[in-house]
């Protein structure tokens, strides 16, 4: 298979993505994007007319995809979903350390500093958090969870997975990540357990 080689619409959404998952929507100028891309800024403006706001939602709506591709690719490397789960976590505690905790939640920071400031952008966050949510119910009744405790385990994993992203990043240790990939992994396992019991 051919690999797809990137536009430079593709390089501007790409350094958008990378900044705001570093330092946030309000931190990133448009300079710093066009400077990342290497695309000229004539290139910045035919692309994305709206200017940053415009280019953080298509950003946004990339990211919630990669976030879904995340999940499907971390679950079809382990037989159990709640082992694919806690893998996603190892992969995400890996990215922290790797980059010195500037990476790893991409949506972290944009989702925190626009939920009260900037509607539109805070809408396309939950959107693409609901995306999440929605693959992760999807792998979790594959793997044998209801579909009430899918739901609401679903967003269980989401909250534990961006607080403990928080955590690390403020603590620069993976610690907190681990830890919370330890509790989730006992706190699924038991509760699957306790389904089929209850259903036997």
């Amino acid at each position: 298979m051919k690999k797809k080689v990137r536009t430079k619409r593709d390089e501007i959404l790409y350094a958008a993505w990378g900044l705001f998952e570093s330092q946030g929507y309000h931190a990133t100028g448009i300079n710093q994007i066009i400077s990342e891309s290497g695309v000229p800024k004539g290139s910045f403006y035919h692309y994305f007319p709206e200017g940053k706001e415009g280019l953080a939602l298509e950003a946004i709506d990339a990211i919630g995809e990669g976030m879904i591709e995340g999940v499907r690719a971390a679950c079809a490397t382990r037989d159990d979903v709640v082992e694919g789960i806690v893998s996603l976590l190892q992969i995400i505690a890996t990215k922290l350390d790797e980059t010195e905790y500037r990476h790893g939640g991409p949506l972290t920071i944009v989702s925190l500093e626009t939920a009260t400031t900037n509607e539109r952008i805070n809408a396309a966050c939950r959107s693409a958090y609901h995306g999440v949510q929605a693959e992760l119910v999807k792998k979790l009744i594959q793997g044998g969870f209801t579909e009430s405790d899918a739901r609401d385990l679903s967003t269980t994993i989401v909250a534990s997975l961006e607080g403990g992203i928080l955590l690390s990043r403020a603590f620069h240790s993976t610690e907190p990540m681990e830890q919370t990939a330890r509790q989730l992994h006992n706190l699924l396992s038991e509760r699957r357990r306790s389904a089929t019991i209850a259903n036997n």
